[in-house]
């Protein structure tokens, strides 16, 4: 049908995080998993420039397999106190059959001593900890909301499930007030950095998906990279996301193929005449291609 229900836990291998840290997965609907134990940064140790320090990403549920290869965490914030944050699409419509246009970004910068500070108010607060208790709202096919905190201590992490307000209806006062309390730090981090500027990647990976049976071709744009044989054509079977060929490209061929798909939204055709999905997706810095679970 052109749809899955996508793990919880959709995290973005490669990144330092994900290096230093086993990242657990929990199943959609499942409350929350939890690593917890982060001390404050007061001591002053400088934190690696390029370890993530805070993640949000948000998604799952009953979703298009599009969607899904085109998801770029919607906060990301490096030890150095480099800020990445996704431009909201002006849509989120589409059917099975569409591709989406590629992920803008925007970088901004957070000072360290307001980077500390923050780092400090999350562990602080509790929201990490494994005895919270977010409860688990009775709905199903909905997004979860995945969390990572690595400050001067231990990672920590934690999935929400339906983190939305509209959907804390039903839960305890005290799971309520948890849920309240993570939407605060979460918002928070999306205004720690002040002014932004466009982002413009210098990696890109490329997925080629199976277009869903009956899925309208509509019109499609012309592939501006190299041959897709010459990009897909050495990917292992089996080393990408639910069987499409992916692959990284980088340079030149990278920056036509991000420039081309930001303004696509729709298949392209390749120099062969053949009508393809190829979803590309900008690679944050340290973050390894075709390695998404």
């Amino acid at each position: 049908m052109g749809f899955e229900r996508q793990s919880l836990h959709r995290h973005t291998a490669g990144l330092a995080l994900g290096i230093l840290v086993a990242l657990t997965a929990a199943a959609c609907g499942s409350g929350h998993d939890v690593t917890s134990g982060v001390p404050t940064s007061t001591d002053g140790t400088r934190l690696p420039a390029d370890r993530v320090v805070w993640q949000v990403d948000t998604g799952g549920g009953l979703v298009p397999h599009a969607f899904v290869a085109n998801d770029v965490p919607e906060v990301t914030i490096y030890g150095d106190g480099r800020v990445f944050l996704p431009v909201p699409a002006e849509t989120d419509g589409g059917s099975a059959g569409t591709v989406p246009t590629a992920v803008r970004l925007v970088q901004g910068k957070v000072p360290q001593t307001k980077l500390r500070d923050f780092l400090d108010d999350v562990s602080a607060s509790g929201a990490l900890d494994e005895s919270v208790d977010y409860g688990d709202p009775q709905v199903t096919d909905l997004p979860s909301t995945n969390v990572r905190l690595h400050g001067a201590g231990q990672p920590a992490e934690v999935d929400v499930y339906a983190l939305m307000a509209d959907f804390d209806t039903g839960l305890t006062g005290s799971q309520q007030a948890s849920r309240r309390k993570l939407r605060d730090l979460i918002e928070h981090s999306r205004t720690l950095t002040g002014a932004t500027k466009e982002w413009v990647p210098d990696r890109v990976e490329a997925i080629d998906l199976a277009v869903p049976e009956g899925a309208p071709s509509g019109d499609a744009a012309e592939w501006p990279g190299p041959p897709f044989i010459d990009v897909f054509g050495t990917v292992k079977p089996g080393a990408t996301i639910d069987g499409p060929r992916c692959a990284e490209l980088s340079g030149d061929d990278g920056a036509k193929a991000y420039a081309a798909a930001l303004d696509a939204g729709r298949p392209f055709v390749d120099d062969r005449g053949a009508e393809l999905q190829v979803v590309v997706r900008a690679l944050l810095p340290g973050e390894v291609a075709c390695e998404r679970s």
